[in-house]
């Protein structure tokens, strides 16, 4: 019977999602982007605060729907159902690219930061080390923290964008990561309960981790990273190409090492805006 009404549902809203996409035509410019369309079809429900679909749109003009999340049954939707622009998440496009037209589009900017390193103004603040003790932890979250006191708990649907400028065998380098939202724990949570050292946890832990994330798909491995394994008791006296942590075969392994120089950080609001 549950399955049996689980699938009607799923035709429903199956049906609805092919009425709305039956009537729209991407644009040439909107090729390799994410584009948010009304259940009514039209590209109006954004800046109207109604609910819609994501869409991803490939160069070729293919049009595939952007599968949320669904915390009731803790799975991906089995088919696209409208949402709002504020609970929509686009973080499973593969597309850095789309992704950050999308976001440019449909955010505003509320605070921006950079770790700089001798500045030309004199001013010095070394934080390349970007670890749970470190001073870009601190300093990221205390002004994390002074943005989320002055909101209202229903408006912290913030996204974050970090900037990576390191050095690499080729020359110098700029990387541009994407974080499309923050955790459940921090948008949901009551501000009484959102201290600074959890904030910390998150810029040294799991920004740390993002960012090592895409820069090893990029074939890169911070230099950090390799000194932190190079100085693990399990890899004394072991030649790189043997390393591992924890136990487990490094990462790193086969990965030119860069050298991170500064690092710099957005947060951006989502809004109902159509720029």
């Amino acid at each position: 019977m549950r399955r049996t009404r689980e699938r009607a549902a799923d035709a429903i809203a199956e049906a609805k999602f092919r009425a709305a996409k039956r009537g729209f035509r991407p644009r040439k410019g909107e090729r390799g982007s994410v584009v948010f369309l009304g259940r009514d079809g039209k590209r109006s429900a954004a800046k109207k605060g109604r609910v819609g679909y994501a869409l991803y749109i490939n160069r070729k003009g293919k049009i595939s729907p952007v599968r949320q999340y669904d915390r009731k049954t803790l799975r991906l939707e089995r088919t696209p159902k409208t949402h709002t622009l504020a609970g929509t998440d686009i973080s499973r496009v593969r597309s850095n690219r789309a992704k950050k037209r999308f976001l440019e589009a449909h955010t505003t900017e509320i605070s921006r930061g950079q770790t700089i390193e001798n500045s030309r103004y004199g001013f010095r603040r070394n934080f390349r080390r970007i670890d749970v003790e470190s001073d870009f932890a601190e300093y990221a979250a205390a002004e994390m923290l002074k943005i989320l006191r002055g909101m209202r708990s229903v408006d912290r649907n913030l996204a974050l964008q970090i900037g990576v400028n390191a050095t690499t065998p080729d020359g110098v380098k700029f990387f541009e990561t994407q974080i499309d939202a923050l955790p459940g724990d921090l948008r949901k949570s009551k501000i009484e309960t959102i201290t600074l050292g959890r904030l910390k946890h998150f810029f040294g832990r799991q920004v740390y981790a993002f960012i090592a994330r895409e820069m090893s798909a990029s074939g890169y491995v911070m230099a950090g990273s390799a000194q932190y394994v190079r100085r693990l008791a399990e890899n004394k006296r072991r030649r790189k190409d043997k390393w591992t942590k924890g136990g487990h075969i490094w990462g790193g392994i086969g990965k030119t090492e860069i050298k991170i120089n500064s690092v710099e950080w957005r947060f951006l609001q989502l809004t109902f805006t159509n720029r």
